[in-house]
């Protein structure tokens, strides 16, 4: 079965999908790649952009990367977010400051809405409201909501780490 790699996050789309669950690239603008990992269509694509390389070019046309180390023929073997290097998005510093200090004082959601993730970042938000709520109206849940908020900070930490360290 063939399998889709979204050409701008380097994700794998799914079969029934028409574009990309991380990033929203159109599915028709991804990488094909057959059963065996190679790449449907005889083109390489750089490993440095992920954009494809012409058949015995010296460089990249698209990032100017030296295309030595890369293959003539299709065969390069393909893996999850590997065409574009990590970096920094805007606000990716303010989203990390809030979603790890203010999360770790129970209000969560706030570095996703940073990152213009408004419908994740009001979940989170939600999630504080009812988690404080609890709190306050139960005393004998202490351990059970504590145990809660945990599993809630340390899953938006990761979530806002993720996207603000996204790909170009």
């Amino acid at each position: 079965m063939t399998r889709y790699i979204c050409s701008e996050c380097g994700s794998e789309i799914p079969y029934v999908s028409d574009f990309c669950y991380q990033c929203g690239s159109l599915k028709n603008k991804a990488f094909k790649i057959d059963e065996g990992g190679e790449m449907e269509g005889g083109e390489v694509p750089c490993p440095n952009c992920g954009k494809p390389i012409e058949e015995g070019a010296k460089f990249c046309r698209h990032c100017g990367i030296e295309t030595d180390s890369v293959p003539a023929a299709p065969g390069i073997q393909f893996g999850p977010n590997m065409f574009t290097p990590m970096v920094l998005r805007k606000n990716g510093a303010l989203a990390m400051g809030l979603a790890f200090i203010l999360g770790f004082l129970g209000i969560y959601g706030l570095g996703h809405l940073a990152l213009k993730k408004w419908s994740r970042g009001i979940m989170y938000l939600s999630m504080s409201a009812v988690n404080w709520y609890i709190y306050m109206a139960t005393g004998n849940l202490v351990t059970v909501v504590m145990l809660i908020s945990l599993f809630i900070f340390f899953r938006q930490c990761t979530e806002v780490t993720v996207l603000a360290y996204g790909r170009e």
